[in-house]
C-alpha cells in the first residue's frame, strides 16, 4: 500500500531562511526547534528574574516584547545569549565576542530578524492558542503580590517586611550612626 497523500499545509512549503548582513558579511538564520525554545526560555527566565518582574500574561507576548525580553536577559545570561544568537546564524558564542565580525549593535540586528522569523511567529501564535485552553490558562496565570488599594503597604496577611516601614520617617540619622547619648 502506498501513501499518496499530499501535504499541502504551510509547513510543507520550502523554507527560505532570512538573511542578515553584519559588517559586510551575510548570515542565514537557520530553522528553529525545540532546543531553541528551551534555550530562549532560560534567557527569558534569567532576564525576568534579574529584573524582578514576571512575564505576566502569555497571550499578550508578541515578537517585539520577546525581543525586548531577550535584551533584558543579556546582562543576566550573557553567555547563553551569545551562544543562542550565534547558533541561530551559524557561529559560536566565542565568535560573537569578536568586535571586528560583530560590532556593537549586531545583537540588535540578529534579534530584529529573529523576532520576524516565521518559526518564532508560529510558536507565539500556538502559545497564544494554548492560553485559551481553560485548564492551561489557570495553570499559567500568576497571582499578584502587590498591596491592596488603600492599605498603605503591608496587610494583615502579608509576609513580614525585611525592611523597616518606609511610610514613617526614620529617626536615625543617615549613615546609620546615632549621636552620642541619643537612643530612641
Amino acid at each position: 500500500m502506498t501513501d499518496e497523500r499530499k501535504d499541502v499545509g504551510t509547513t510543507a512549503l520550502v523554507y527560505e531562511p532570512p538573511v542578515i548582513e553584519i559588517a559586510g558579511r551575510e548570515y542565514k538564520l537557520r530553522r528553529l526547534g525545540i532546543v531553541d525554545t528551551l534555550r530562549l526560555a532560560k534567557i527569558l527566565a534569567a532576564g525576568v528574574a534579574g529584573l524582578g518582574h514576571e512575564i505576566g500574561n502569555l497571550d499578550t507576548l508578541d515578537p517585539q516584547i520577546l525581543g525586548m525580553l531577550i535584551l533584558a536577559g543579556a546582562p543576566f545570561a550573557e553567555q547563553q545569549v551569545l551562544d543562542f544568537l550565534g547558533g541561530i546564524i551559524g557561529v559560536s558564542g566565542a565568535d560573537m565576542r569578536d568586535p571586528e565580525r560583530f560590532p556593537m549593535g549586531s545583537e540588535l540586528q540578529i534579534i530584529e530578524k529573529l523576532v520576524e522569523h516565521e518559526d518564532v511567529r508560529a510558536f507565539l501564535q500556538r502559545l497564544r492558542g494554548l492560553t485559551k485552553v481553560p485548564a492551561l490558562r489557570s495553570l499559567l496565570q500568576t497571582s499578584s503580590t502587590s498591596s491592596s488599594p488603600g492599605t498603605g503597604g503591608q496587610t494583615p496577611t502579608s509576609s513580614p517586611s525585611p525592611t523597616p516601614d518606609s511610610s514613617r520617617p526614620s529617626k536615625q540619622p543617615r549613615g546609620g550612626k546615632e549621636k552620642k547619648g541619643e537612643i530612641e
